[in-house]
């Protein structure tokens, strides 16, 4: 077990609490710069890179998380081809598409790998107790605040770049589809932590009401689907 290092400690902290902030009302014409991740991602990496002398230490998720990076760099580019030898502009809806894509490529892939290479360098360090303590924190902080919301629904409208105009909850995030998913997370993780059935049972069922207010659609169809991809594998490995 690894002795916790403070600084990568406080660090991993700063950057599972910047994932929870994704709707802060800066530079509205952008929507990655609504997200605290924005800023702290990148200067996290910069200082491991710089930390292991400028070299990236690439474990097998690391390097397929590359691949998927590369395989979506190229079906974009081919989309963006497509559109230039099919309209003869690259403006789409009043907007540069060269521009677009390379938005999209930082604020929906590039920065998602920040934050994923970010996160496993930083509890290679870090005790799995700590780790525990600090996820479950996130758990709670999160459940808190739905409930917060749901009794008072503007409440904290002051983190949004834009007021609340419906009833399902959002938390900290720009809309419940975004909340949904990611208070399902640490959801999930905190299930994962807690050892008693009885408060299993418990977390369960707080989380399964405040997915409820939330209402995210998607959410609970992807629920449905891995409920049956788990059932699928299940009866394989049974059968086999």
């Amino acid at each position: 077990m690894p002795k916790d290092n403070g600084l990568k400690v406080i660090l991993l902290f700063i950057l599972l609490m910047s994932t929870i902030f994704t709707d802060l009302p800066f530079f509205p014409e952008k929507t990655v710069t609504h997200s605290l991740t924005f800023i702290i991602a990148p200067m996290i990496f910069l200082f491991i890179f710089l930390k292991y002398d400028f070299r990236l230490r690439l474990g097998y998720t690391t390097k397929l998380f590359i691949f998927y990076m590369l395989i979506s760099i190229v079906i974009s580019n081919i989309l963006l081809l497509y559109v230039l030898l099919k309209t003869g502009s690259l403006y789409m809806f009043g907007k540069n598409m060269f521009i677009k894509t390379f938005e999209a490529f930082f604020s929906l892939i590039l920065l998602h790998f920040f934050v994923y290479y970010s996160a496993l360098q930083l509890i290679k360090d870090i005790s799995f107790k700590t780790i525990k303590y600090m996820l479950l924190f996130m758990y709670f902080f999160l459940t808190l605040i739905a409930f917060i919301e749901y009794f008072n629904p503007d409440f904290f409208n002051f983190f949004h770049s834009s007021p609340k105009e419906y009833g399902r909850l959002r938390l900290f995030t720009m809309e419940p589809s975004h909340a949904g998913l990611l208070y399902g997370v640490y959801a999930i993780l905190a299930l994962f932590f807690v050892k008693s059935l009885y408060f299993k049972i418990l977390l369960l069922f707080c989380s399964l009401v405040v997915e409820f207010f939330i209402g995210s659609k998607g959410l609970f169809l992807t629920i449905l689907l891995t409920i049956v991809f788990l059932l699928m594998k299940n009866v394989f490995s049974i059968r086999y």
